[in-house]
Order: C-alpha cells, then structure tokens, then sequence
C-alpha cells in the first residue's frame, strides 16, 4: 500500500474500514443468541448505551487519541520541550487518571470489569504487561527496526522492509504453540511470560 504513493498508506486504514464493516453486518445479521442465554434482561435504548458506558468510552478514546498524537509528534516533528507535545501528553494522562478513577469508584460495571480485580494483583499485571509488550511491539518492532533498515540502507521500499521482519514475525508464530500448549498442560502462564519478557528485555 505504501508503495502506490506518498499517500498509499492511508489505504491502509480504508482496509480496516472495510473489514470493521464486514464484521459489524456480519454480526447485525447472523448473531442471534437464544434467548434464555442472554446475559441482560430487555432494555430501553438509554439503558443499553449506559450498559456500553460511554463516559468511560469518551475518556478512554480522547486520552488514547491525546497521547498517541503527542508520542508521534515527538518522534520528529516536535521537541519534547514544545507545546505540541506537552499539552496532549499531559492532558491525555490526565484523562487515563479520570479514566482509572471513574471506573474504579463511579461505576460497578464498564470498560474494566471489577471483577477480575478482586481476588489479587494478577489481571492488573496482566494488563500492565500487555502494556509494555505492545508498547515494545509498536515501538521496537514496527518503528525504530523498520527506519533502521531504510535509514542504514539495507532495503529501499516498504515491501522488502516487510519481508525483512518476517524474521521475527515466524518466529514469534510458531514458538507460540509450544508455550501456548506448556502453559495449558502445566497450568504455569508466569514462566512462560517471564522467559519471553527476558528474550523482549535481551532483544
């Protein structure tokens, strides 16, 4: 997609439309669970908007959108001493504080099930992890190892940069069967994670 023109990757996300939308009447038309295995009695329409929790949803998407701007300007196009980069950044962590506080004490229910919170600190580990895997995933592996390639000149176009990171990307596929089958057979997901975060940390 990047190679059609300078402004091929947006195609990328007319892709993703496309496929949001496949799923999105896939599920208007085909899902239709009995009606003794629903989870909710019937609703008004403001209950079911109030069950999708949008003011978790608003702070959610307005802090992501925030941070991310600000994380990608910082990347060249601004210093971090610069306005551009301060104001998003501090006020998308500020609204991921209202976040965390909103649903911790202004919902029993929303975008993070309690639940999962009460019995100890696993689930927010977890959640912790999956942070920095996807931060080091993004950043690592989708960022600073492609411009490596196009900067140090070892490829010239985005396609030969994508077949270059299948080096990791097989890899990454095929180990995980043998972690996924340890980790159901020993019932032991903290080892496994330990020995890939180690691998994450070395790389």
């Amino acid at each position: 997609m990047t190679n059609i023109g300078p402004s091929g990757w947006r195609w990328i996300f007319w892709i993703q439309v496309l496929l949001h939308g496949i799923t999105f009447l896939g599920l208007l038309l085909f899902y239709w669970p009995p009606e003794d295995t629903l989870e909710f009695p019937k609703m008004s329409f403001r209950e079911y908007v109030w069950a999708c929790d949008p003011v978790g949803s608003v702070l959610f998407v307005c802090s992501a959108t925030l941070m991310l701007l600000a994380l990608n300007w910082v990347g060249g196009t601004y210093p971090w001493s610069d306005a551009h980069v301060i104001a998003p950044l501090t006020l998308g962590l500020l609204l991921l504080v209202a976040l965390g506080v909103y649903e911790w004490k202004g919902r029993t229910d929303g975008l993070i099930a309690h639940v999962f919170f009460r019995r100890n600190f696993n689930f927010a580990l977890s959640i912790f992890a999956f942070a920095v895997e996807g931060w080091v995933f993004y950043s690592a592996v989708n960022t600073i190892t492609p411009a490596l390639v196009l900067q140090m000149g070892f490829e010239s176009n985005s396609w030969r940069i994508a077949m270059r990171q299948l080096s990791f990307t097989f890899p990454s596929l095929f180990f995980s069967v043998p972690l996924l089958w340890y980790a159901t057979r020993y019932k032991d997901l903290r080892t496994p994670l330990l020995v890939t975060f180690a691998i994450f940390l070395a790389v």
